[in-house]
C-alpha cells in the first residue's frame, strides 16, 4: 500500500535518500551565477511611440562573444499615470535575436512589480544565452489607441555572464 498521508511520504523519502535510493531536490546547478562568473544588471527607459508605429526597443543586451550566461531577473514597467495592463493599447515583447521568447510575445501587462516610479520587484525567469546572442524588450502602441504624452517605459534585465573557455556552465 503506497503511502498517501505528507508525513508518511517524508519518512519514506527520508529514509529512501538516506540509502541512496532517491536523490533529494535540488536547484539546478545552472540556476545561481557559477564561480567565476560576471554579474550585469542593463536598464533604460524610453517615451513611448506614437501610435501605429513600429516596435520600439526599451532595452537591447548582446552577449560577448566567447561568453554564455542567463538573464535570471526582468522587468518591464510602465512609468507615470495610470497603466495601460490589460488595455491591449501597449504591447511589450521580449526578443532574442528577433525572435519572440516563448510566454513573452505579446504581454499586455508589466513584467515584475513596478509602484509607477521604480522597478519594485523583477520577475524571477531563467533565460540562457549564449555570445552574440541579442536579447530585446521592446514596447508597440496599437494604432488607433490614444497617444501616451508625457509617459515612459522601462526594462531591466539582471543577471550573468562567463567565458566559454575558462568558464563553467551546464
Amino acid at each position: 500500500m503506497m503511502p498517501t498521508r505528507p508525513e508518511q511520504i517524508k519518512f519514506l523519502m527520508d529514509h529512501q535518500a538516506a540509502r541512496g535510493q532517491v536523490q533529494r531536490y535540488t536547484r539546478p546547478n545552472y540556476w545561481e551565477a557559477p564561480v567565476g562568473s560576471v554579474s550585469f544588471d542593463y536598464a533604460a527607459s524610453i517615451d513611448y511611440p506614437a501610435p501605429g508605429d513600429p516596435e520600439t526597443t526599451i532595452l537591447s543586451y548582446t552577449m560577448q562573444r566567447g561568453h554564455r550566461g542567463a538573464v535570471r531577473y526582468m522587468g518591464i514597467i510602465h512609468i507615470g499615470g495610470n497603466a495601460p495592463d490589460g488595455t491591449g493599447n501597449v504591447i511589450w515583447r521580449i526578443r532574442i535575436n528577433g525572435a519572440a521568447y516563448p510566454g513573452y510575445a505579446n504581454n499586455q501587462f508589466q513584467v515584475g512589480n513596478a509602484n509607477g516610479v521604480t522597478f519594485g520587484n523583477l520577475a524571477d525567469l531563467y533565460i540562457n544565452l549564449t555570445e552574440n546572442d541579442v536579447l530585446e524588450a521592446t514596447v508597440q502602441v496599437a494604432a488607433g489607441s490614444p497617444l501616451l504624452t508625457g509617459l515612459s517605459t522601462a526594462a531591466r534585465f539582471r543577471g550573468f555572464e562567463v567565458s566559454s573557455v575558462g568558464g563553467v556552465l551546464q
